[in-house]
């Protein structure tokens, strides 16, 4: 609690204007992360020069002839400019509902003054100071999170690709960028700025970033805005590449060479001869192995197995990273030249708005069900319907597999909701609440909603669309020609359905029945449920068999195709307990 902001006197300012003079200017101001009647203000901020005590009026409309109070309007930052974006109609929210300052090290004074209840660490309060990244709200009308601006330099005037023109508009704001790169936030507009800043050099990259925060993305940028864009780039996991057959790998092979039978391949360096290699997790590789790349670094020389001539590629290396530099060779990160790390996703939370946004767009494009219940008439191209409660804690989260784990959860709240609104799932309430609703860092901090499970892929999201449109009938699927195959296969999709959703709603038969139906009849549930039961049950009697693990695990791979595992966890958890008394 602070005291009344002073409204006694008007410090002499030119913020006035608030899409000219405040662009190179520092700031203090509040993001908007959710509105009920105007979804499309998402991403945008009410700003104020960082220092300027004001006070500083938000409210619904514009100012009126003779209003002696100076009102703050939404902008959009972009590169050079802040973008003036009209007053807000929201009726709810009084002319003046907020009084705003900054305060000297960062954040904002805030003092209520409308009607609408303004909410700040779960309670209902007058005044707050609010620190940068804590959340306030308008209570059902404004999700709003403290931020601290600096400027975005002019946009870099290089092409995305190379066909493109050097003056190509920026992308709409909000929305993916010709990268897929989303969010408007400075720290990622900075990345873009390093992007096309580096794409235009020759020397080898080495990207940094942790699990999920976008690395293959930004690898993929730098190649399309590069000159070597014209070719396709050349990519592959270098955790995958068997240490017996690096150098086979890498250089390529001569026909019959090592082994008789064997075809002659010109290796990933000979592949991207005139492109790009790509490298991801580049520091899994041995160090002996990592040497072996120092003359490709060099001049782009190599030698086949079994040839005695030398290679010479024209490439760029890009290699990218989880871990420490010192876990790469010093001599291999000598010659990788040039460093991007890129932002975690906790360092640039107001973008999580706009990015749950995108993913949800991209689950209803694969299930036509997700756009039926979240989107306005179906249309994944308007504003989804999302709770401010799950947004608020999908901001609040402090995250380790970053934008990847972002999308499970959000999956997860899809699949478990029941209504029209995306709302934050119940397992993640028992863990969350506080962190869900308070706005303060701390209770953020010793509250994290534990990691969801691996979400289901976009192969799995399909076959589940089908089973929900006949009603889960394996025959009904095998027989529909969009379904590529017979009403057996049908049977075992729905079975490693089932075990995907039983970890899902960690072990809960009722919940995964629910994620399964996703919120259609009560027949139709209760009809998911007799059967993942009947699938539990008959795993149970199984085991109570008395079969080995290794005999029951045999058995089971031939019956699944050789794709166990999910089905494997499935008994892992009935052998614990997890899915009622362990087998006698």
């Amino acid at each position: 609690m602070v005291a009344p902001l002073d409204h006694s006197t008007l410090p002499p300012t030119s913020l006035s204007d608030p899409g000219a003079s405040r662009a190179g200017t520092e700031m203090d101001g509040l993001a908007i992360l959710w509105s009920r009647h105007e979804p499309d203000r998402i991403g945008e901020a009410l700003l104020i020069a960082a220092g300027d005590p004001g006070p500083w009026t938000f409210g619904r409309g514009d100012t009126r002839t003779g209003d002696a109070e100076r009102r703050v309007l939404p902008v959009r930052q972009r590169p050079g400019a802040l973008v003036p974006t009209g007053p807000l109609v929201c009726p709810r929210i009084s002319r003046a509902q907020l009084r705003l300052g900054s305060i000297a090290g960062g954040g904002l004074a805030i003092e209520n003054v409308g009607s609408c209840p303004l909410v700040y660490g779960g309670r209902e309060v007058t005044y707050a100071a609010v620190a940068p990244g804590e959340v306030v709200a308008l209570r059902n009308e404004l999700l709003l999170l403290c931020v601290h601006r600096v400027p975005i330099p002019p946009a870099l005037t290089l092409p995305l690709t190379p066909t493109e023109e050097n003056d190509a508009p920026l992308h709409p704001f909000g929305e993916a960028d010709a990268s897929g790169m989303v969010g408007e936030s400075p720290i990622l507009w900075e990345l873009r700025h390093r992007i096309a800043a580096v794409a235009r050099h020759r020397a080898h990259v080495l990207i940094l970033g942790e699990s999920g925060s976008g690395k293959e993305l930004v690898a993929r940028a730098l190649h399309a805005r590069s000159a070597r864009g014209r070719r396709p780039l050349v990519s592959r996991n270098a955790a995958t590449i068997p240490e017996g057959l690096a150098d086979a790998e890498l250089f390529g092979n001569l026909r019959n060479y090592p082994n008789a039978g064997m075809p002659e391949r010109p290796g990933l360096v000979g592949e991207a001869h005139g492109s790009t290699l790509f490298l991801d997790e580049f520091a899994e590789l041995p160090q002996g192995l990592q040497a072996h790349l120092l003359r490709v670094l060099d001049e782009g020389e190599y030698q086949r197995l079994g040839e005695s001539t030398m290679r010479r590629s024209d490439l760029r290396v890009i290699a990218a990273s989880n871990r420490p530099e010192r876990d790469i060779k010093p001599d291999v990160l000598a010659r990788l030249k040039i460093r991007i790390t890129l932002p975690s996703l906790n360092a640039r939370r107001e973008d999580i708005p706009l990015l749950v946004t995108q993913l949800l767009r991209r689950h209803a494009t694969v299930d036509p069900a997700i756009a039926e219940r979240f989107f306005p008439d179906g249309d994944p191209r308007a504003a989804p319907r999302i709770s401010p409660v799950l947004m608020e804690a999908f901001v609040q989260r402090h995250y380790t597999t970053h934008v990847r784990e972002l999308d499970a959860l959000l999956l997860r709240a899809v699949l478990e909701g029941r209504g029209r609104y995306v709302e934050l799932p119940p397992a993640l309430k028992g863990h969350g609440d506080e962190a869900a609703t308070s706005g303060a860092r701390n209770a953020r901090d010793a509250h994290d909603a534990p990691d969801a499970p691996d979400a289901l892929t976009q192969e799995e999201r399909a076959r589940l669309a089908l089973l929900r449109k006949h009603r889960f009938s394996p025959t009904a699927c095998g027989r529909d020609p969009a379904y590529h195959g017979n009403r057996q296969r049908a049977d075992l999709h729905f079975r490693q359905l089932i075990c995907r959703a039983l970890r899902i709603a960690a072990w809960n038969i009722d919940g995964a029945a629910a994620l399964l139906a996703g919120g259609d009849a009560r027949a139709l549930e209760e009809k998911v449920r007799a059967r993942i039961a009947a699938f539990v049950s008959n795993l149970r009697a199984r085991i109570e068999e008395g079969a080995t693990e290794k005999q029951l695990e045999r058995s089971l791979a031939e019956e699944w195709k050789g794709g166990a595992d999910a089905v494997l966890e499935v008994v892992a958890a009935l052998r614990e307990g997890k899915l009622g008394a362990p087998p006698g």
